[in-house]
């Protein structure tokens, strides 16, 4: 099996398990942990605004007025976690 296929199997299984409520305590902790550890994909704000649903303008502000991590590289690269984290409830699917 290729990396990108058993990746998306290991995120697929564990969204269904906390979608199901089939986790443990100490399942969601390893998950978090190991999402806050190792894991922190990065994107441009047109990426992130895809993902949220929300114009490239509304990210640019979250980002200017809450998130205070530089860019990787010239093309712009900011982190996920940051933005995830500045990122109003509104944004995110219900």
């Amino acid at each position: 099996m290729a990396a990108k296929e058993e990746l998306k199997e290991i995120f697929q299984y564990a969204i269904y398990k906390l979608d199901n409520n089939l986790c443990t305590p100490a399942e969601i902790d390893q998950f978090a942990d190991a999402a806050k550890i190792v894991l922190n994909p990065e994107g441009e704000i047109k990426d992130f605004a895809k993902f949220y649903g929300v114009s490239e303008g509304n990210v640019r502000f979250v980002i200017n007025k809450k998130v205070f991590d530089k860019p990787r590289r010239n093309v712009v690269l900011y982190r996920f976690r940051p933005i995830m984290k500045a990122a109003p409830d509104k944004w995110r699917k219900k």
